[in-house]
């Protein structure tokens, strides 16, 4: 059932009409663009539909069965938003497409909603494009099922082959559990992944990654805090008020303080993070004192001694020693630290990196610092993570010599300096994942069935 304005209603029983159909593509990397076949451009809804893109809709038909409703749209590439290279990247596979109608001469009418759908196959020449738009129903379509082979079924990489391929990024302040598997960040980017021994928090900054297989890298912590040992006079990084001074590399309280009086650094700790806390009390008299980490308040000491907490941090800054009104004594050895637990074990990755030497073409070209054996990459995918193709990835159709043949052209121009990720291939045969991947309790095939000749013969033979 659809839904319009009264206004619209009453101008489509018009003799005369001014409408236009508008076409809003929103794509998967969540990019918003807008067409129209109107003569001008139109802004709708916060959104610029662009005329001049000279496209032409199939007609939209409807029905209330689960019939398949697809149509098509063919259109010129004159759109700087729409261009062939763009199309031949992938930009727009499965877009959503949601098409309307509207009075372009009053807006406020609203729109008469006409279809919704997703991108399906895109064809595009030099100047001119045609895309299938999908409607839901199309999903029904699909063929499910699988047949027995001798080939395994499972993409590599995917959930039912478990081959890990390309790991996530590390990242900051995360927790990991045990196994849970990283590779560096590109930044500090290497041919290695790193499969968590001891779990725990990640902290602000990136270890310097052992690249030797085997061997382990600690995660790495920060401390928060300077001159935690007081060597420098009051003011310089600790302020409070006159009841706290500083000498003698401890930090005293007279008890003429008021309550929850503090001596503070104005440091910017990270929301919700658990840091590990410790500092030392001595000279204890009287009263209590304890560490505040923004907002979060640790437990009150009321003696001499070391003390270590562990303290979620809740707002930002600032940290400080806080004493109540009675408190009298020296604090000394004070550290807020990210809590780090995690440690990495060095294991080779199968993603691969490297950079383009020298090109031949969009879909051969060359690193000469691969080392590799001919045909190692066949079948895998190479994404670039530089250049005029960041984040495009093809199929490699063959590998030979240190240099890459795609299996069709990339959509820019590939250039010397391009840095990438590549992996291999897996040509589905149960001795390839047997062998290279270690992976044959995974394997989705069935190598043992008989062929035709079995099949065919008779009894007996």
């Amino acid at each position: 059932m659809k839904t319009i304005s009264t206004a619209l209603k009453n101008h489509l029983a018009e003799e005369v009409t001014t409408l236009c159909v508008c076409w809003k593509i929103v794509r998967r990397d969540g990019v918003e663009q807008g067409f129209t076949s109107h003569v001008k451009d139109l802004t709708y809804d916060g959104l610029l539909y662009e005329a001049a893109t000279g496209f032409t809709p199939s007609n939209i038909a409807s029905t209330d069965d689960l019939a398949v409703n697809n149509m098509e749209v063919v259109g010129l590439l004159e759109s700087q938003r729409l261009s062939a290279s763009e199309l031949q990247a992938g930009r727009y596979d499965y877009a959503d497409v949601y098409v309307f109608m509207l009075n372009y001469e009053d807006l406020t009418m609203q729109d008469l909603k006409l279809a919704y759908g997703k991108l399906g196959q895109v064809r595009s020449g030099k100047v001119v494009f045609e895309a299938e738009v999908r409607s839901l129903s199309q999903g029904l379509q699909q063929t499910i099922g699988e047949l027995f082979d001798t080939a395994c079924r499972a993409d590599l990489g995917d959930s039912r082959c478990g081959v890990l391929i390309k790991p996530d990024r590390w990242e900051p302040h995360t927790l990991y559990a045990l196994d849970d598997v990283v590779r560096p960040t590109l930044a500090n980017g290497n041919e290695r992944q790193y499969k968590i021994t001891t779990a725990g928090y990640s902290g602000s900054t990136e270890p310097t990654w052992d690249a030797t297989i085997g061997n382990s890298t600690n995660g790495v912590s920060v401390e928060l805090l300077t001159d935690g040992a007081f060597t420098n006079a009051k003011g310089v990084y600790w302020n409070g008020s006159a009841a706290w001074t500083i000498a003698a590399g401890v930090a005293s309280c007279d008890g003429t303080q008021t309550a929850n009086d503090a001596l503070s650094q104005p440091v910017t700790g990270v929301n919700g993070v658990l840091y590990e806390t410790s500092f030392t009390v001595s000279n204890f008299s009287a009263g209590q004192v304890r560490i505040v980490c923004g907002t979060q308040v640790g437990t009150w000491r009321v003696a001499n001694g070391a003390f270590t907490e562990d303290i979620i941090m809740t707002g930002t800054t600032p940290i400080s020693i806080e004493a109540d009104a009675d408190f009298v004594g020296d604090i000394d050895d004070v550290s807020v630290s990210e809590k780090v637990t995690t440690v990495w074990e060095t294991e080779n990755c199968y993603t691969k990196l490297g950079t383009i030497t020298a090109v031949n073409s969009n879909e051969n070209f060359t690193d000469a610092a691969r080392t590799e054996a001919d045909n190692t990459f066949d079948r895998g995918y190479l994404t670039f993570t530089s250049g005029l193709n960041v984040g495009v990835s093809m199929e490699i159709k063959t590998f030979t010599s240190d240099t890459f043949q795609s299996a069709l052209p990339f959509p820019y121009t590939v250039q010397v300096g391009d840095s990438y990720e590549v992996y291999a291939g897996c040509d589905k045969t149960m001795e390839t994942c047997r062998d290279d991947y270690d992976n044959i309790i995974n394997f989705r095939g069935e190598p043992f069935i008989p062929g035709s000749d079995e099949i065919m013969k008779f009894g007996g033979q």
